[in-house]
């Protein structure tokens, strides 16, 4: 080769790094189309059974063995293609928990149910650590299996932290909370006060129905 055709020095310094550069970029593209096509599959799976479950949730009826068998199968294939999604695990765990507790007098029935509802919580918590709605559904899962007063606390403590302000957090805090007052230590009997003193006024009535049934209670 001769020296007019040669190529400069200069002129290769930067390949290397353009390839890098470029092989970089294909690989977070590849990333993201992943992750936004397994997020995808995972809504597809999932939609219906989320959005009937949403409307069984405001209703509070369980749904029949059947339609509750096919709502957990949609939500698990779900979890299959997207299975750091907190979401899916706490309606998976509410499926569990509504039966565990149709089942309350059958503890037999209701303690699997109730293991299998505080399993998936426990994943939701991992995926979205500062979701109090999720913590205070672990909480209640062990409040319901009467389980290790130390992961009841815990989990009751960092519900309330993150959800001063969520009515649903606070209305299961308050289930938890009122029949175990005088147990109660004074900073957590200090936060349902305050809590209840916030409250606005539809929540302020769920939680003064579980004032109130504590009161009965103590004085029967």
């Amino acid at each position: 080769m001769s020296a007019g055709t040669r190529t400069p020095p200069n002129a290769l310094r930067g390949t290397p790094l353009r390839v890098l550069g470029a092989a970089l970029g294909c690989a977070l593209l590849a990333g993201a189309l992943y992750y936004g096509c397994r997020a995808a599959l995972s809504d597809v799976l999932s939609v219906r059974a989320r959005a009937e479950l949403a409307q069984i949730k405001l209703s509070g009826k369980i749904p029949p063995p059947l339609q509750w068998r096919a709502y957990r199968d949609a939500l698990q294939a779900a979890i299959a293609a997207a299975p750091d999604n907190a979401q899916l695990y706490e309606d998976v765990g509410y499926l569990y928990a509504m039966r565990g507790m149709a089942a309350a007098h059958f503890p037999e029935i209701a303690t699997p149910l109730m293991r299998e509802a505080l399993g998936n919580y426990q994943l939701a918590t991992r995926y979205r650590p500062l979701d109090s709605h999720a913590w205070s559904s672990v909480a209640l899962a062990h409040h319901y299996l009467n389980d290790d007063q130390a992961l009841l606390w815990d989990a009751f403590d960092k519900a309330m932290a993150y959800g001063a302000n969520e009515p649903d957090t606070q209305a299961a805090l308050f289930v938890i909370g009122m029949p175990r007052w005088s147990a109660l230590s004074a900073p957590r009997q200090a936060a349902l006060r305050a809590a209840y003193a916030r409250a606005r006024p539809h929540l302020k009535d769920r939680l003064t129905v579980l004032v109130e049934q504590y009161h009965r209670r103590q004085s029967m």
